[in-house]
């Protein structure tokens, strides 16, 4: 087996092991997912242990009001509040801006009739001249 040309590869191999897991900040960074993830599985037992503990009260009776002393209170109906539709305005146009409107030339015009009457005047001899420049250069 050759190893000449596996060397870089295991030189790369080993820095990015040695850069992710030995380093202080690899391993707190490690620590910090662990810490994380512990963080988050207590959170999640205590919401459930929280939700187990407290005592529902469904219907209104006597003894809770006198025992506890709680004042009941009667929920009323209220009627929904009715909400003007606001219409959305779209911005103004950007061609709405004060300004000078420029008439640009980018290339000279030329009419359509113009190019068919020089069509019509290429004859036998121009074109004989057009295909003999076209040989020579090619």
């Amino acid at each position: 087996m050759e190893f000449t040309g596996t060397g870089g590869i295991l030189l790369l191999v080993i820095a990015v092991l040695w850069l992710g897991f030995m380093t202080p900040s690899g391993k707190r960074g490690i620590n910090d997912h662990t810490e994380a993830r512990a963080n988050r599985r207590a959170a999640r037992r205590a919401i459930a242990v929280q939700a187990k503990s407290e005592e529902k009260v469904v219907e209104v009776n006597p003894w809770f009001e006198k025992e506890l002393s709680v004042e009941v209170e009667t929920l009323s109906e209220v009627a929904p509040a009715v909400e003007k539709v606001v219409v959305n305005r779209l911005p103004d146009p950007l061609s709405a801006r004060l300004g000078k409107i420029e008439s640009v030339n980018w290339a000279d015009v030329v009419e359509l009739n113009d190019a068919r009457k020089e069509k019509e005047n290429i004859s036998s001899e121009n074109l004989d001249e057009i295909m003999r420049r076209r040989r020579s250069n090619g």
